[in-house]
């Protein structure tokens, strides 16, 4: 699965979530945070790439916590050999 997410449309971390559960495959249990993202995302078994879009349009208001969530997505690169993470 490829998956592409704008960090332009990523204005409050309530839009960061709902942009990951639309394109990311997360249960509907899915804990809205960056600790129940690392749960799923360290345990899918199916091949899964993120292209992070627009990351220098990132908004003042949610960059420190995007910043974080790169760090997920980069962990869990160098962690698993099915998972490819991009900034594009």
């Amino acid at each position: 699965m490829i998956c592409y997410l704008d960090c332009s449309e990523m204005d409050s971390i309530g839009d960061i979530h709902n942009q990951l559960q639309a394109k990311l495959p997360l249960p509907d249990y899915y804990g809205r945070n960056l600790d129940a993202l690392w749960d799923v995302l360290s345990t899918y078994c199916d091949d899964l790439e993120i292209n992070l879009e627009n990351y220098n349009d990132t908004p003042e208001d949610v960059r420190d916590y995007v910043a974080i969530m790169v760090t997920l997505f980069e962990r869990l690169a160098e962690k698993r050999t099915n998972f490819t993470f991009n900034i594009l």
